[in-house]
């Protein structure tokens, strides 16, 4: 190492303490300090950012970065090694090494991060952990990384010089466990030096200032460490796009000040633990340290940015950038949805598999469909419609105006076999259940219809109904046999049961019975201005000839496309898939499709493709949701009027939809959604 002249060890005035380091480093590393006023953190093309203001000022203006793309970071290089999992991916590569940069670069990601502490003889070297164990006489020792000169750290693992063995490595987990450090394809341990010299140069750099949170450093301290790092740095980046981060937030504090050319990040895992440093708690004060310091960023642990999505608002609107790290970033729906949201980039982990992933789910939608020879749907009057006629005479394009929140089957459906008794509270498919979802502020209620084999269309779900001595289809019996099940408006009744899917039977008990009703029944006794979601009702074991769906007199939504295809006189698209429910609408001239919402999460491509065609979807548009009692209050909480006190109402006049312009993908809006996602995730380290 290059001789370096260490600052004097006193304390000075905050404002002149900064003064006398900037000009001793100018003095230390003997490099132009004199940067020009206006100047670009990334000079590289392909990553290049826009320009920022640069000053000697004692604290430096925050600066607003702009990304060129959505940013893909492997995680210490290709990911973190795991010892103690099964998952070989974990274990493919070592960790922090030139290998696993390299290899990171080689699968499309735009940089790799890893973490840099200093040695005891002042060289900056990567290396995660705080202590680096290997045996001696059999058994396990351990030092502290910082402790040992560069000549020890380099002794342990494979060694640069052909015949030397290194110590073995291993590694202490979190509940104290020690493991081999064994891995597929090991390599030896790095300087910074080292990774600025042999990593691919267009790769860039998230370098992680790493401290021990359980040490109180002193900012000579502090200042110590950073000062060979910013050496090196200076030294030998070049063009290389680099970007400082680290969880102390006195380290992020003092590397934003002794530099202006790289922007700095503070690392916060947002409020899962609480440290003695309130700075560490939370986004909000995490949001407070960057704009107190001029820091450029923040990196948050994933959950904490679902848990607390009225955070990444404040983020956004302090121009603040935003990267995550954690287990979720190996879920490409999680990050696609962190995309959307206005996340900058990822830290992934499993960097063979996720940047592909990621890049199938992120790309510019695909030319439209050509729909300009479908006919007018001239046989709908004008007065019986939710929704106007689109401008190009293909369509009708829906502009809701609001999120919808539809209460499934009225009030939720019920489920008989389980503990939770929000299932069994009311009645589904009832009068009563329909009237008490819209005392919750739900827009629609979506329910089922079949018709009897008298022609009645009644409101059921299952296609058999069950009593106590037979079973038949729904659509198999007459209106009276229909009403005879359940309470009656008249003594006598005959008890219902249901059949689970496994073929299970229970007792079609709740706390709140009604009468089974008609479809008639339910337009001359429900609230007027509770909106109706008509799903026809078809089983998907039988083949059913034109004939047969004619005979249905209404339908609005529908799993059955020959339904929709009738309705609207044209050829049926059968729709195995979201792309194949898009032609169906397309051709069929129909408004919109519900979708299970995992196939959202799972497609979400397909959620471009569907609203590049003007259709409208529920689980995006609208959730159909159960639980009412309780979800719309909690969506409310979520999406609020853009004005106070102001919210569009659904009808007018004669019960026409009124127009409104909606904003693509809010923030707010899919923080609703993003409940869901935990739903989802199968993946635990």
């Amino acid at each position: 190492m290059v001789a370096r002249k260490l600052l004097p060890r006193i304390l000075l005035p905050h404002a002149s303490l900064y003064a006398t380091l900037h000009s001793e480093l100018k003095q230390v590393f003997q490099l132009p300090f004199c940067i020009p006023s206006c100047a670009t953190f990334f000079s590289s093309t392909a990553m290049a950012l826009t320009t920022v203001n640069v000053s000697d000022n004692a604290t430096p203006a925050p600066s607003s970065l702009k990304w060129p793309k959505f940013l893909v970071i492997g995680h210490r290089g290709s990911g973190m090694n795991i010892l103690h999992i099964p998952d070989r991916r974990l274990q493919a590569i070592k960790e922090n090494s030139v290998l696993s940069f390299n290899t990171a670069g080689k699968f499309g990601v735009d940089f790799v991060e890893f973490d840099v502490q200093v040695t005891k003889d002042d060289c900056p070297v990567i290396f995660h952990d705080n202590f680096i164990l290997t045996t001696e006489n059999g058994e396990i020792t351990e030092r502290r990384l910082t402790d040992l000169n560069l000549a020890e750290f380099l002794s342990y693992g494979p060694q640069r010089e052909p015949g030397n063995v290194g110590k073995t490595l291993f590694r202490k987990t979190h509940e104290g466990k020690i493991f081999h450090w064994k891995v597929e394809e090991d390599d030896t341990s790095c300087t910074l030096q080292e990774a600025f010299q042999n990593v691919t140069p267009s790769l860039g750099f998230n370098i992680e200032l790493k401290f021990d949170d359980t040490i109180d450093y002193k900012e000579e301290e502090l200042i110590h460490v950073l000062q060979p790092i910013l050496k090196v740095v200076f030294e030998y980046a070049n063009d290389r796009p680099i970007v400082f981060s680290s969880f102390q937030p006195d380290a992020a504090r003092l590397i934003r000040t002794l530099q202006s050319i790289y922007p700095v990040f503070f690392l916060t895992i947002g409020g899962a633990y609480t440290f003695p440093d309130v700075r560490k708690n939370s986004l909000e004060e995490a949001v407070k340290h960057c704009l107190a310091c001029g820091l450029q960023g923040i990196v948050s642990e994933t959950r904490a940015i679902f848990k607390n999505p009225g955070a990444l608002n404040k983020i956004k609107e302090e121009n603040l950038s935003l990267f995550t790290f954690g287990q979720l970033n190996v879920v490409p729906e999680a990050i696609y949805m962190q995309h959307l949201m206005g996340v900058d980039g990822v830290i992934v982990d499993l960097v063979p598999e996720i940047p592909k992933k990621v890049s199938e789910y992120i790309k510019p939608v695909k030319e439209a469909v050509n729909v300009s020879d479908v006919p007018c749907l001239d046989q709908i009057p004008e007065n019986a419609t939710l929704f106007s006629k689109g401008n190009n005479g293909t369509g009708t394009s829906l502009k809701w105006p609001k999120f919808l929140v539809m209460g499934h089957r009225g009030s939720g459906m019920n489920i008989l076999h389980i503990p939770d008794r929000r299932f069994q509270a009311i009645k589904e498919n009832s009068i009563l259940s329909f009237n008490t979802a819209g005392k919750y502020g739900v827009d629609f209620v979506e329910f089922d219809v079949q018709v009897t084999k008298d022609g009645c269309p009644v409101i059921f779900h299952d296609y058999f109904i069950l009593g106590e001595i037979f079973e038949s289809r729904v659509i198999q019996i007459n209106l009276a046999e229909f009403l005879s099940y359940g309470p009656q408006r008249k003594p006598g009744n005959k008890t219902l049961l249901r059949k689970t899917p496994q073929g299970k039977i229970f007792y079609w008990k709740v706390e709140e019975d009604d009468t089974s009703c008609t479809l008639q029944d339910a337009f001359q006794t429900v609230t007027p201005s509770l909106g109706f979601n008509i799903k026809l009702k078809f089983d998907d074991f039988i083949d059913y000839i034109d004939e047969e769906l004619i005979h249905i007199p209404i339908v609005f939504s529908t799993f059955q496309p020959d339904a929709a295809r009738l309705i609207k006189t044209l050829q049926s698209i059968y729709p195995n898939s979201l792309e194949e429910a898009v032609r169906l609408c397309l051709t069929c001239r129909l408004q919109g499709i519900v979708t299970e919402a995992k196939a959202i999460f799972k497609n979400p491509g397909a959620l471009k493709k569907i609203k590049g065609e003007n259709l409208s979807l529920f689980t995006y548009d609208g959730v159909i949701v159960d639980l009412v009692q309780e979800i719309p209050k909690k969506v409310s909480e979520y999406i609020k009027p853009d004005k106070e006190g102001e919210e569009d109402s659904l009808s007018e006049g004669n019960g026409q939809i009124q127009m409104a312009t909606r904003p693509k993908f809010s923030q707010l809006e899919l923080s609703f959604l993003q409940k869901l996602i935990p739903q989802l995730i199968q993946f635990t380290l």
